[in-house]
């Protein structure tokens, strides 16, 4: 069983945590009772969630699988709080949409016809398994990609073995509102340099988490395809499945999708319309599906059928053997993160759990974002495929586990974003019970105390709370120390070399704003304060609750741009990222 990371804080865990021992609790250990919903209402009134649909799968070999479905509304009165069976609500899934596209594209690339139809539309997918990314993608397009190097094939794209270093500043405003389509990520992904210099100026490979991974697989895939990634998922998954309410994109025809509720500061929830991924959407294939708890069900019930052969195969010509290249697909970082097709591989006993929420990117260290499931390692441990997604208004989580006596998956998907990812804390809740139901013999894995995690979330919400005040008196102390300086900075600034553009505007109240808009122009972008530093530089604040890329260590975190002015005149902007450095050149005045 493959070993992770072990949180600093484990001697306190095992002192505080009493193991199970009864030799009937995991024969007794339900689904879902009174006590596991008052835990998960409870969570989600502390983190402000509004609505949250939950679906648990289980099944022991041999034996008919077992699976439940909740919907919960929170309230005001606690009183009014209830559960109810929910199938439809759709959400948007974040970078759970990653599973669902990787999936599929084995699917296509492996599994074996029989009709002669089916074999002529099936050779190309074949036949570009092996082969470079860029190779592919160069035969089937009327244009070309730079090479990336090491010539990854899409599959080492598809665990980040080897690809594009992140560009969600490029696709992306600071609230997630797209600034890209197909088009504009083409030309940018064609002109954009893969490649890292060392100190000796020799080229190398860049590897890492990065959603434009995903981005430039849906290229090939398309190029593949002769048509568009939302019809190459509904083909080739959703539609054989019956995932009839799942989408690459929010479907033109539904508006249903554009409210949901950030957190704010003070622990208050507000209902916004949140930002919408069209099919057409630069990063729709990492980020930008919309399904139901009762779809994504739907989808681990497949990976689970198709494990343990059941007949007829959910999808026919995909079988065990090409299911096994998903599961034991791998590529291991550095922090021993273990990245597949369906998530990060890890043990129980691991705090890579919660590795993808937005608790452990404002907290890396902190015993509330970092607790894991199992308090340490044993006989028991067992290891899962898990996934998060996060967005503004979004907040989502899933597990998978499959073995050979016994698989289950979790699906927590949430309509709000805020201080603490609810999501993440009711995933974890739930695998403590699937833990236990795994159990074999009288030997259970050493659990958390009942009540656990809902004091981590208490912890978090403490926490996070506090650091996100300090982040608007940061900002208001900056605004009364600004210096006074004396340049004309209003006008548009256009990206050099790629179509993002900044325009920055003065209020009567004499505060600076600026918008972030790109090739595809937003109705209604955004405006964030702008407040100068010193005679060079200058500040964006970008408020926690507006943004998920603001925390942390995200792309829009900390932004700052130096300026090149001529005669009092701001020209340019120019601002550090990990890719490099954006410049941004005026084009227009508004004065």
């Amino acid at each position: 069983m493959p070993k992770g990371l072990i949180p600093r804080n484990m001697k306190r865990l095992r002192q505080k945590t009493p193991a199970f021992r009864n030799s009937d609790e995991s024969i007794t250990t339900p689904i879902w009772d009174d006590g596991l919903e008052e835990d998960i209402m409870d969570i989600l009134r502390q983190c402000g969630t509004h609505t949250a649909t939950i679906s648990v799968r289980r099944q022991s070999r041999g034996e008919p699988s077992e699976q439940r479905i909740k919907t919960i509304v929170t309230t005001s009165n606690p009183l009014k709080q209830q559960a109810t069976a929910g199938r439809g609500e759709r959400f948007h899934i974040a970078s759970i949409t990653k599973i669902l596209v990787a999936t599929a594209i084995f699917i296509a690339f492996e599994k074996q016809t029989t009709d002669r139809a089916s074999k002529q539309s099936s050779t190309p997918f074949r036949q570009a398994r092996d082969a470079p990314l860029t190779k592919v993608y160069n035969h089937y397009s009327s244009v070309n990609m730079k090479a990336i190097p090491e010539d990854p094939i899409i599959y080492d794209l598809l665990v980040h073995r080897n690809g594009f270093p992140s560009l969600n500043h490029r696709m992306l405003a600071p609230d997630g509102q797209s600034i890209m389509g197909r088009a504009n990520v083409r030309e940018e992904l064609l002109s954009q340099p893969s490649k890292d210099k060392t100190n000796d100026g020799i080229k190398k490979s860049w590897a890492g988490y990065s959603n434009v991974n995903y981005t430039a697989v849906a290229m090939a895939i398309e190029a593949i395809w002769n048509g568009s990634l939302e019809s190459f998922m509904d083909e080739t998954l959703f539609r054989p499945l019956g995932m009839h309410s799942t989408s690459i994109g929010v479907p033109n025809n539904e508006s249903a999708e554009n409210r949901g509720w950030v957190v704010d500061s003070n622990g208050k929830p507000h209902e916004i319309q949140r930002p919408l991924y069209r099919a057409d959407g630069a990063e729709a294939a990492a980020l930008g599906a919309y399904s139901t708890a009762h779809d994504l069900d739907i989808f681990f019930k497949f990976i689970t059928d198709t494990f343990y052969n059941h007949e007829p195969l959910p999808i026919p010509g995909f079988d065990l053997s090409d299911l096994a290249k998903v599961l034991k697909m791998t590529y291991s970082t550095g922090e021993s993160l273990r990245f597949t097709p369906l998530g990060l591989y890890t043990p129980l006993s691991s705090s890579v759990i919660g590795a993808l929420s937005t608790n452990r990117a404002q907290f890396p260290t902190e015993p509330f974002s970092t607790y894991a499931v199992i308090p340490e390692p044993g006989d028991n441990d067992i290891a899962v495929y898990y996934m998060a997604g996060s967005a503004v208004a979004c907040s989502c989580a899933t597990a998978l586990h499959v073995g050979e006596e016994s698989s289950f998956a979790v699906v927590v998907l949430t309509n709000t974003s805020g201080p603490v990812d609810a999501a993440d804390h009711i995933l974890r809740l739930i695998l403590q019970r699937m833990a236990k139901w795994t159990a074999k013999g009288n030997v259970f894995p050493r659990l958390l105390q009942p009540g656990y995690a809902k004091e981590m979330v208490r912890q978090a919400r403490i926490k996070t709370l506090q650091r996100w005040k300090e982040v608007e008196q940061k900002h208001a102390q900056d605004v009364r120390q600004a210096p006074a300086i004396n340049k004309d900075i209003e006008g548009v600034f256009k990206g050099v070399g790629f179509g993002q553009r900044l325009s920055i505007s003065k209020k009567q109240d004499g505060k600076m704003y600026i918008t972030v808009d790109g090739p595809s122009a937003l109705p209604l972008p955004t405006e964030f304060e702008l407040v100068w530093v010193d005679s060079s530089s200058i500040t964006m604040y970008i408020p926690p609750h507006l943004s998920v890329d603001c925390l942390g260590e995200g792309d829009w975190s900390n932004v700052v741009f130096r300026v090149e002015e001529m005669d009092h005149t701001v020209v340019a902007l120019l601002r550090t990222t990990r890719s490099g450095e954006d410049r941004f050149s005026r084009i227009s005045s508004n004065s």
